[in-house]
C-alpha cells in the first residue's frame, strides 16, 4: 500500500474537495460595521452645518433700554437649548430607525434602476443612435459640406462699404 491511497485517504480527499467547492460556490454578504463610525463626529462632511442652530442666533436684544431680565435670559437660554437637545433626542428615537429604513429603500432603488434600467436603455440608445450617427456623417459630408463650400466660394467675392451721405 505504499504506492496508492488508502480508501479512508480518498474518502478525505473528495471530502476535501466537495468542501472546496462548496465555499467557491457560496455567496458571502458581510453587514457593514458599526466598530468604524466615528460617534463623536457624526458630519464629518460637514453636509449638515447650514442646521446648526444656537440660542443666539435666533434670538437676540439689540437695545440695552428693552433688555428683560437677567434671570429671564438666562433661563429663555436654559429653556431653548435643553428643548432643542431633547427634542431632537425624542424625535429620532422614534423616527430615525423608519427614516434609516425608508432612506435605505429609497437609495437602494435609486441604485436598482440606475443599474438595471437606466443604463441598460442609454445604452441601447447609443448603439441604435450610431447607426443614424454614420448616415447623418455620410449625409452631411456628401451633401451638405459641398453645398456650403460652393455657397462660400460664390458670396465670399461680396463686399459691402458703407458711404456716408
Amino acid at each position: 500500500m505504499s504506492g496508492s491511497m488508502s480508501v479512508e485517504d480518498l474518502k478525505k480527499e473528495a471530502m476535501a474537495e466537495n468542501e472546496k467547492e462548496e465555499d467557491a460556490s457560496e455567496v458571502k454578504i458581510e453587514m457593514p460595521e458599526t466598530k468604524g463610525i466615528d460617534i463623536h463626529n457624526r458630519d464629518p462632511q460637514g453636509i449638515n452645518g447650514h442646521i446648526k442652530v444656537k440660542f443666539a442666533d435666533i434670538i437676540a436684544e439689540p437695545d440695552p433700554e428693552v433688555y428683560s431680565f437677567d434671570k429671564v435670559w438666562e433661563l429663555s437660554f436654559s429653556t431653548f437649548t435643553n428643548t432643542k437637545i431633547w427634542c431632537y433626542r425624542i424625535l429620532s428615537a422614534i423616527f430615525a430607525l423608519p427614516c434609516a429604513l425608508c432612506w435605505g429603500c429609497y437609495f437602494a432603488c435609486i441604485a436598482f434602476c440606475g443599474v438595471w434600467c437606466c443604463m441598460p436603455c442609454i445604452k441601447s440608445e447609443e448603439i441604435e443612435i450610431g447607426c443614424v450617427r454614420k448616415i447623418w456623417v455620410f449625409f452631411v459630408d456628401a451633401i451638405v459640406a459641398p453645398c456650403c463650400v460652393a455657397f462660400g466660394k460664390c458670396l465670399g467675392g461680396i463686399r459691402v462699404h458703407k458711404t456716408a451721405d
